[in-house]
């Protein structure tokens, strides 16, 4: 309706070849409407009676809504380079993962992926932090999450350990036996108690782990 009052109000008050224009617009936008809408008609009827087509169909629609999803890629294989630079003789290469303004970071070192942080702010402190503990304690070592799992389960060489924080620590052997057997020795509140404070903070882990080890001396836990 708006368009025929526009049209009409053109007739009446402007020059012929301005109405003519519009007009030609007008007729052309609703002749592709038509096309258009008779075109999707035939696509479906002829999915209706073709189960092949119709489930090609699906399909496809189906693969590229999955290609455009970050979280349907647990291997973390879609990844978009940010940036690379030399730290300590190694290369590291930074990379997010997926294209969501949340999505994570993985930081590789000499084309090795090394770990996963948050923000390309935390991947660019973190990884200088993982390579300093290892070039501290004399060589690589494996980092993983900082849950008691992780220390009973660590290699002789040690372990270092990520904290939700996003700070490190490292454990030797002879340092997570300690830890496990504060932990052992504790009652279920104080276990979950001394979990919670190892996978927090370095900060958190190691006051703990020292004001528990001053007691387990005393034979008190």
């Amino acid at each position: 309706m708006k368009d025929a009052r526009n049209f009409i109000d053109l007739l009446e008050n402007a020059p012929d070849k301005v109405s003519s224009t519009f007009l030609k617009s007008l007729l052309s936008t609703k002749a592709l409407d038509f096309v258009d809408a008779h075109r999707q008609i035939v696509k479906e009827e002829a999915a209706e009676t073709n189960p092949e087509l119709q489930a090609a169909q699906t399909d496809k629609a189906e693969a590229d809504a999955d290609k455009a999803d970050p979280t349907l890629d647990p291997d973390f294989q879609k990844e978009f380079y940010l940036k690379s630079f030399e730290y300590k003789g190694k290369v590291i290469t930074l990379k997010k993962v997926g294209m969501g303004a949340s999505a994570p970071v993985s930081a590789y070192v000499d084309g090795k992926r090394k770990d996963i942080f948050l923000t390309l702010k935390q991947a660019r402190k973190g990884i200088k932090k993982i390579l300093d503990l290892e070039d501290k304690m004399g060589g690589e070592k494996e980092v993983k999450e900082a849950t008691i799992s992780s220390l009973q389960t660590m290699p002789s060489a040690g372990v270092i350990l990520k904290h939700r924080d996003e700070s490190y620590s490292y454990f030797s052997l002879s340092e997570a036996s300690d830890a496990l057997e504060i932990h052992k020795r504790l009652n279920n509140k104080n276990k979950a108690a001394f979990e919670d404070e190892l996978e927090d903070s370095q900060d958190k882990a190691v006051s703990m782990i020292h004001f528990f080890q001053e007691r387990l001396k005393r034979d008190l836990i």
